[in-house]
């Protein structure tokens, strides 16, 4: 007969130490495998088709890859990555540099300060290829030569208007403001 393990059965257990060394005390490990026996117990009892391994998700491909593909077509972009980030550097002083994050479910697209996360893949794919054109600039508050605050800003007919503003809390307030618009020619109106 299997004992129920010692954290149902409100006994506790811990490692003996002699001589320098951990030793487990024989209860512990009959509990352990207790364990182990019910956990595979339960499994063999459930519907197999609740179980979804890797060959089943579905393939919605790498977008790291595919942005980095995309990029090799233009040899004047300097770009930098890694298999969760790509990152495309400012070809001069009038631009500003565009990442693109993947964690998880969630992508994030980064111009400079100003970032903003997604959850449609495309949506951000769009916005990042949107920053690295000219229909796009960055509005940048600074004080003390120190950027606070972030506007991206979106090219729409003759006027820019807003998308979304980004900022930090401790500034320079005692400095002069400054406020530059940086913008981006890399790629073709996206």
């Amino acid at each position: 007969m299997q004992r129920a393990p010692h954290c149902l059965s409100g006994q506790r257990t811990s490692p003996r130490r002699s001589g320098g060394g951990t030793h487990v005390s024989g209860t512990l490990v009959n509990e352990a495998l207790a364990i182990v026996a019910l956990t595979q117990s339960l499994r063999s009892h459930m519907p197999t088709d609740l179980y979804i391994t890797r060959g089943d998700l579905p393939d919605i491909g790498d977008p790291i890859a595919e942005l980095q593909s995309q990029l090799r077509k233009y040899p004047q972009v300097r770009v930098e990555g890694s298999p969760s980030r790509v990152l495309v550097r400012a070809l001069d002083a009038k631009g500003f540099e565009v990442g693109f994050e993947v964690d998880k479910d969630r992508c994030t697209v980064f111009c400079d300060g100003w970032h903003e996360e997604f959850s449609n893949r495309d949506e951000a794919t769009a916005c990042f290829s949107m920053a690295l054109s000219q229909e796009c600039r960055l509005k940048v508050w600074r004080r003390a030569g120190i950027a606070y605050r972030w506007e991206l800003q979106k090219r729409d007919a003759d006027e820019w208007k807003r998308v979304s503003t980004r900022s930090r809390l401790l500034f320079p307030l005692w400095a002069r403001l400054e406020i530059v618009y940086l913008q981006n020619s890399l790629l073709e109106a996206a």
